[in-house]
């Protein structure tokens, strides 16, 4: 379904633009671009520790995410996290994106949990308010480089605010 709109929006801007390119070129070109930046991803830091930490304390993770499945599994794979998770909720799988809840319901639902006994760590404000629309019980924001500068206020104000990963570790709610 996404795909048949962003096909739109981008004939629309080609047409607009009197571009002489081809759609389907674009999106391979893209997904190129995106695989050869890969290798400079860069972890949040204290990632690998919080994940790690998480597994050892018996929790399934899932990564819920507003970017496109592929592109997330990719990460994930290139910062070697995807053996940590449970399941991998992205973009457009079939319903609606942050920050509606559904995201986090069908993330809970994947570890087979209620979403009020799981924890959400955020980096944006619309994944905060998915969560805490989805009564998810903890929602912890640790905004990014990008992020930061964000209005994580009203009803994106999370639960408790950190400035990494490291600092859930040590705030010992686990």
């Amino acid at each position: 379904q996404h795909k048949v709109l962003n096909d739109a929006v981008l004939k629309g801007v080609i047409a607009d633009n009197n571009l002489d390119l081809d759609v389907n070129q674009v999106y391979e070109d893209k997904q190129e671009i995106y695989a050869s930046l890969l290798p400079q991803l860069k972890e949040m830091p204290g990632a690998s520790d919080f994940l790690e930490y998480l597994r050892i304390m018996g929790i399934r993770t899932a990564a819920v995410s507003s970017g496109y499945k592929k592109s997330v599994e990719r990460s994930l794979e290139a910062c070697d996290f995807k053996r940590y998770m449970y399941a991998i909720i992205a973009k457009r799988q079939g319903g609606n994106d942050k920050p509606h809840p559904e995201p986090y319901l069908r993330g809970a639902e994947a570890i087979e949990r209620d979403p009020s006994s799981c924890l959400c760590v955020e980096d944006t404000p619309a994944g905060v308010i998915s969560a805490k629309r989805a009564g998810v019980g903890l929602v912890i924001a640790c905004p990014n480089e990008w992020t930061r500068n964000l209005n994580f206020e009203k009803e994106a104000e999370p639960h408790i605010m950190v400035a990494s990963l490291e600092d859930i570790i040590t705030l010992d709610l686990i």
